[in-house]
């Protein structure tokens, strides 16, 4: 937990997705304790643009928005 409770680390992680560097991406998208968009339809067309780019990561972001569906429906 963070002074910022995590708005810093989500911001950096926010930019790492939309990185050249998959090592970054996969530690973006590694987060378990928040949300990097707390509106579903952000949150989809960020990792949809992901899932584009790196298809290897496909299960990891079908794991995030199924977790996000479970806590706040569909």
């Amino acid at each position: 937990m963070t002074d910022d409770n995590g708005t810093d680390v989500v911001a950096v992680c926010r930019g790492w997705l939309h990185s050249d560097d998959i090592r970054r991406v996969e530690a973006a998208l590694s987060l378990d304790e928040c949300w990097l968009y707390e509106d579903k339809g952000e949150l989809r067309s960020h990792l949809s643009a992901v899932g584009s780019r790196w298809p290897q990561l496909l299960p990891r972001i079908q794991q995030i928005l199924g977790s996000y569906d479970d806590q706040f429906g569909h």
